[in-house]
């Protein structure tokens, strides 16, 4: 029955990471380990985190390091493509809707642009991989003629075409 106990300890950590939408080397401090700790109603989950953590040490996806603040457990490449573990194909059409979605979120026309402080708004709210494909997508939709690179005052942006405006709405 540990067994049951031990494998939600570890998701509970896998969880923080995912839901902090941590990169490759995000650290989770000792507190955060006691504040997780803390909120768990299940003792016997509780008394499973040393374990939890030893396992996912051994599996690649966490490691220990000693940094000036304090010891930490960082995310690896292996635990970043665990967590995030859909086919970048996928990943691709989620940032091409985030796109899209913009664009009808604003409720926007032909000729509407998406500004580059838009951009990195859009960067800073979503999953790591759906950021990681962003330009992709923006490329993507460009050659599909759903938007177009355009100059704006502020440098380069992004504005709707009609076929992007059909497709909208």
């Amino acid at each position: 029955m540990k067994y049951n106990y031990l494998n939600r300890a570890k998701e509970i950590i896998i969880e923080w990471f995912r839901n902090g939408n941590a990169r490759v080397g995000h650290a989770m401090r000792l507190v955060d380990i006691i504040r997780l700790r803390n909120k768990q109603s299940n003792l016997k989950v509780v008394d499973c985190f040393d374990d939890a953590l030893k396992e996912l040490l051994a599996d690649g996806l966490i490691e220990f390091k000693k940094v000036a603040v304090g010891d930490v457990y960082a995310l690896t490449q292996e635990g970043y493509d665990f967590i995030y573990d859909g086919a970048d194909s996928d990943y691709l059409e989620q940032a091409k809707e985030v796109i899209m979605n913009l664009f009808r979120d604003r409720k926007s026309r032909v000729g509407d642009v998406i500004t580059l402080r838009e951009i990195i708004r859009l960067q800073n709210s979503k999953e790591p991989k759906i950021i990681d494909n962003l330009q992709k997508a923006f490329d993507n939709l460009v050659v599909s003629g759903l938007i177009e690179l355009s100059y704006c005052d502020i440098g380069a942006c992004y504005s709707l075409t009609q076929k992007g405006f059909d497709f909208i709405y």
